[in-house]
């Protein structure tokens, strides 16, 4: 096999899901680590929670943030905000 790449989830204590992702060409190409985080949100809270986080950007220096908005009835109800931590490359 050419290509290849390998995801492993693993859930921390706090709720959130670290994702670590291994792409192979012959060899390692890049290794990625994400954290995803799930919560709940209303229409009273949903910008707060989206000033939140883009924080991962502003303080923690994240090179990506991937926010995500679920709805039931035209209403938001959960937030899901998924950020990358480091990513490598290999050449």
């Amino acid at each position: 096999m050419k290509h290849a790449k390998v995801t492993t989830t693993t859930p921390q204590p706090d709720g959130t899901i670290i994702i670590e992702s291994e792409s192979y060409y012959d060899k390692l190409a890049h290794a990625v680590k994400e954290i995803e985080r799930q919560s709940f949100t209303s229409r009273a809270t949903v910008l707060s929670d989206i000033i939140h986080a883009l924080e991962h950007i502003t303080k923690e220096g994240s090179p990506k943030v991937t926010i995500t908005i679920m709805s039931k009835n035209n209403e938001p109800v959960k937030l899901i905000e998924r950020w990358t931590e480091y990513k490598q490359d290999f050449k």
